[in-house]
């Protein structure tokens, strides 16, 4: 079968780290298809939140990388004296900054995700979107009403004018029914997998602790500090233990530690750390370099995940990748990963996750475990390559 070409826009921010891992893992999955089946990419960055240095591990496995400053052409930003073309890459090259007309000159016939909800018409190539999850009406505590009027409506064009909408999960999909009943046949289901990177199990994760200044055991949760992540009731519940129990008891905690929805969330968690006295058992490293993070993870005696709400939860596939034991809020999104090697607890209740705490705590080792992390990563790959069929296939539904 002949190749197809695909865009691919990257999704990532500082705001949305996971949005570029998602980007990633997709590039990678791809790669590990048969040649005759991989799918060409293009992928398109967004001149405000490029890095050279990030893109550099997925080099090998696409054809073309384009930086584009705006969607449309109409938005003048003068980026004159800023290349649009990275060195060492093989570009496609031009004039034009928007990315619409940057598409247009490509040989893309499949773009994914698609950015252009109320324009997608005057496009030839065929538009995939994707819809994370629908927390803003699950949980609209968390947010304002002019942000959920918005995201309505925007997810409502995406269902109107996409050729495909992807969700990650069927909770997702029946929540995609429920609230918008009208293009069922559009919707599909595809569970994502994440990338750890090259090589990411054969690096040393204990230069990366001496960095930090970790000791040899801890637990572990890097997320970045939204609200329904559920930091707040993690630090209660580490108070608490440590009063009723251990008192070595560490958790370190990665990622943005701001929540542009509700700002002063990092103010109250630091200081519920000073006036509770956590200083020497909760550590916030803030958001720190992805092949750290992994090494982390890596080292960690369990990994800890009390989110509230989740679409596909890329914490779960990470320490289902390197085998990591996990405590995980019981919530429908979480069981319906499946993860193994996971205790599940009640994200509202702290006596549920304390108990958890006291029990494992004692009996943990610090990884990485070698033997686990190659038998884990060995299965992971069949999901990998399964994950990249989903995703090939669904691209090619129409062609």
């Amino acid at each position: 079968m002949t190749k197809s070409h695909l865009g691919l826009i990257e999704s990532g921010s500082k705001i949305w780290i996971a949005g570029l891992n998602y980007t990633k893992s997709l590039i990678y999955a791809n790669s590990l298809l048969p040649k005759d089946e991989k799918l060409d990419i293009t992928l398109f960055v967004q001149q405000s939140s490029f890095n050279k240095s990030e893109y550099d591990d997925i080099r090998p496995y696409i054809k073309y990388l384009i930086v584009f400053s705006n969607i449309f052409p109409e938005e003048k930003i003068d980026i004159s004296s800023k290349k649009s073309i990275i060195p060492d890459f093989k570009c496609l090259r031009g004039t034009d900054k928007s990315l619409s007309n940057k598409i247009r000159k490509t040989s893309c016939k499949i773009i994914f995700p698609s950015p252009f909800p109320g324009s997608i018409e005057t496009f030839s190539q065929r538009m995939i979107s994707w819809i994370p999850d629908f927390q803003h009406l699950r949980m609209p505590q968390f947010f304002s009403e002019a942000e959920k009027e918005e995201r309505n409506r925007y997810f409502r064009m995406l269902l109107d004018h996409s050729d495909t909408v992807i969700v990650s999960n069927n909770f997702s999909l029946n929540d995609a029914l429920t609230f918008f009943p009208y293009h069922r046949s559009k919707i599909k289901v595809l569970p994502f997998r994440v990338w750890l990177g090259k090589n990411a199990i054969y690096k040393d994760c204990e230069n990366v602790k001496r960095k930090y200044h970790l000791p040899d055991k801890y637990f572990f949760f890097p997320c970045q500090f939204w609200i329904h992540k559920n930091h707040k009731f993690l630090f209660n519940v580490v108070s608490n233990t440590i009063k009723r129990s251990f008192k070595d008891i560490l958790l370190v905690c990665t990622g943005n530690t701001v929540d542009y929805r509700h700002p002063q969330l990092e103010k109250e968690l630091f200081d519920l750390i000073r006036d509770e006295k956590l200083e020497n058992n909760i550590r916030i490293l803030g958001l720190i370099p992805r092949s750290e993070q992994v090494q982390l993870m890596r080292g960690a005696a369990a990994i800890i995940q009390p989110s509230l709400f989740e679409g596909w939860s890329a914490l779960v596939e990470e320490a289902r990748a390197l085998g990591k034991k996990i405590f995980l809020s019981d919530i429908p999104m979480h069981r319906e990963q499946e993860p193994e090697n996971c205790s599940f607890f009640n994200p509202y209740d702290p006596e549920s996750l304390m108990e958890i705490l006291m029990t494992e705590w004692p009996h943990l080792r610090s990884g990485p475990d070698k033997f686990t992390e190659k038998e884990s990563m060995s299965k992971y790959n069949k999901y990998f390559v399964d994950f990249a069929f989903q995703f090939r296939n669904i691209c090619l539904s129409t062609f």
